[in-house]
Parts: C-alpha cells; sequence; structure tokens
C-alpha cells in the first residue's frame, strides 16, 4: 500500500499502480490490454463487464482532468 495515496479500493490508482509495474516490465505492452488484464483480474471473467470497465477507464483521463 505504500504506493497508493490512500488506503482502501481506489480503481484509479490501482490501475494505475499496475500499469506503471506492466510497463515498466514490458514498454511495448498496449495500454488498452493493459486495462483489459486488469479488469480481468480484478473483477470479473465476463468479456462485458472487462468491456464496461475499460470503457470506463478511458473516459477517466477527461473527467479527472476536466472535472476537477
Amino acid at each position: 500500500m505504500s504506493l497508493y495515496l490512500r488506503s482502501g479500493f481506489w480503481q484509479l490508482y490501482d490501475l494505475n499502480t499496475y500499469a506503471v509495474a506492466r510497463l515498466a516490465w514490458d514498454p511495448d505492452a498496449d495500454p488498452a490490454q493493459v486495462t483489459t488484464d486488469w479488469a480481468y483480474r480484478t473483477f470479473s471473467a465476463d468479456p462485458a463487464t472487462v468491456a464496461a470497465i475499460g470503457q470506463a477507464m478511458a473516459l477517466s483521463r477527461p473527467a479527472v482532468t476536466k472535472g476537477l
């Protein structure tokens, strides 16, 4: 938990930490695939659920940068 800004279940922090580690390990990894893998491991093996989470996370950047 030392890499997280807060304790608890924070999806954006969790995805960012997972993605940074994956990209450090494999710099050529596709960020969309990294997100898909994270959603699959974290939430569900259901393809519709994984796709919905991927779409929500893809929209998170404008939501955070414009919403805040």
